[in-house]
């Protein structure tokens, strides 16, 4: 049920207030991201066993962790432990399976669509000005304010329309231009996963791929 609610939520969370994103990924991302992950029962059973034996150990870590390459050989883990000390942890060998990281506006390769404005960051809006202001004072690196009092909180990715058509400067769809890689969209579309996602993804690009070759063709 979980499951099939974070698919339904997906799409129109790029309409969502810029309270109800930051509350969605505090309280109900972090769940939907345990189903993602889950396993079949044989899997379960051979990490259990392998935890059991102590070949592997579970450590859960803050939000502020962070890899460093080490000059030698592997990498350090800086994180906090539940008790809330700091430790660094050498590991020669560390794979990360954390999967697709989002891309920033400033970081798309493609300058020309950057330059004339054929693409836009994502942004929400704050229902409540009062709100949005105490979010700017606490980190201003993710919140904009236009004056007089209108606050957007910034998110990964780029600024997309239902069909994901990239939107230019002026929330306006850049014509031929879809966007559908997750690192890209993963701001709009927090739970972008599963078939089930393509599937829909593919249909929405097609539909208006169609309606506008059907237009162009009633114009000429």
């Amino acid at each position: 049920m979980l499951a099939a609610f974070s698919y339904a939520i997906n799409y129109p969370a790029k309409h969502f207030s810029a309270e109800d994103m930051m509350r969605m990924r505090k309280t109900l991302l972090p769940l939907i991201s345990v189903i993602i992950a889950s396993l079949p029962q044989s899997s379960y059973h051979e990490m259990i066993a392998l935890y059991n034996a102590g070949i592997i150990d579970l450590i859960s870590v803050d939000d502020e962790s962070h890899v460093e390459p080490d000059e030698n050989e592997g990498i350090v883990y800086h994180f906090s432990d539940a008790a809330g000390n700091k430790k660094s942890e050498h590991y020669r060998l560390y794979i990360d399976a954390i999967g697709q990281q989002p891309v920033q506006f400033n970081d798309i390769p493609f300058e020309g669509l950057r330059t004339d404005g054929s693409i836009s960051s994502g942004y929400l809006k704050f229902k409540d000005k009062n709100k949005g202001m105490e979010a700017f004072e606490e980190d201003r690196s993710h919140i904009l304010k236009i004056e007089p009092d209108y606050f957007y909180l910034r998110v990964d990715g780029l600024n997309i329309n239902d069909h994901f058509q990239a939107l230019d400067y002026y929330g306006e769809a850049t014509e031929n231009l879809y966007i559908m890689a997750v690192p890209y969209i993963a701001g709009l579309n927090p739970d972008y996963s599963g078939l089930d996602f393509c599937d829909t993804a593919g249909k929405r690009v097609a539909l208006a791929i169609k309606h506008t070759s059907d237009a162009n063709q009633l114009v000429s």
